[in-house]
């Protein structure tokens, strides 16, 4: 599952939850059945088809929807490539949503998480360090947003310090394949290829079908000359996730290398 869908699914559960909690202290709990409902429906209407999950979302926020309807609104920007607003709205959700946000730094820390996936994916490094670098604030031990941090720094190639954020994600998760990855990359792109090489291997032992750590390891063994390794990891990887951004990478690198490039 991509980070950013899964980090969506956990903000919805963390917003049923408190859903839940304050039905159950409260006579009306037929309404907010309703809402939870009308949520989840609305969740798996994004992943279905999101144009017009994002309609039906737009109409339930100017019907009294709150912050549910906003975080499926953000969630349907989000998967039509709608990056910015998706951005937008997480960063105003985390800074000022209601109750159930404000009281529960782990829920604005995961909405800043949001946020930062959207700023790079819409290609704006700057905002994502900063939107990650919020969620820190709330939640220093998360390695996850200490990931997202360094891979918005790396994007403004300032290497040494999406290093050691990688080191520090490492070490405070050391189950986390993507953290390898990002710092397979950085050592990539410092010219320091074995470590690099020893990084991917971990990332795949932990996860096996990875994509990006398919696709770096496939750059990595075409730049130590290995083709056939490069060759291998990269039609692996079309072959486990076809529809990924990094599968279109890897159809682009074997066809270039099939070329002699």
């Amino acid at each position: 599952m991509p980070p950013i869908r899964a980090s969506f699914l956990a903000i919805a559960a963390i917003l049923l939850s408190a859903w839940l909690t304050r039905a159950a202290a409260a006579p009306a709990r037929a309404t907010a059945t309703e809402a939870e409902k009308r949520y989840r429906a609305c969740m798996a209407a994004v992943a279905t088809d999101a144009r017009p999950a994002l309609t039906e979302a737009q109409a339930w926020a100017k019907a009294g929807g709150g912050d549910a309807a906003k975080h499926c609104i953000a969630a349907a920007d989000m998967a039509l490539g709608r990056f910015t607003e998706a951005a937008e709205a997480l960063q105003a959700l985390a800074r000022g949503g209601g109750s159930e946000i404000a009281g529960n730094p782990v829920l604005r820390a995961s909405l800043w998480g949001q946020a930062a996936h959207a700023w790079l994916a819409a290609d704006r490094p700057e905002q994502a360090e900063a939107a990650a670098s919020e969620g820190s604030l709330l939640m220093p031990r998360d390695a996850g947003l200490l990931v997202l941090r360094a891979r918005a720094r790396a994007a403004e190639t300032r290497f040494g310090d999406a290093y050691v954020d990688l080191d520090r994600a490492i070490a405070l998760d050391p189950s986390l394949a993507e953290a390898y990855v990002f710092r397979a990359s950085v050592l990539r792109r410092q010219g320091a290829l074995d470590p690099a090489a020893v990084d991917l291997d971990k990332a795949l032992t932990l996860d096996p079908e990875q994509p990006e750590a398919l696709l770096e390891r496939g750059i990595v063994r075409r730049l130590k000359g290995d083709d056939a390794g490069a060759r291998a990891d990269w039609q692996k990887l079309i072959e486990v996730a076809p529809k990924t951004p990094a599968a279109e990478s890897a159809r682009l690198n074997l066809e270039k290398m099939e070329k002699g490039g």
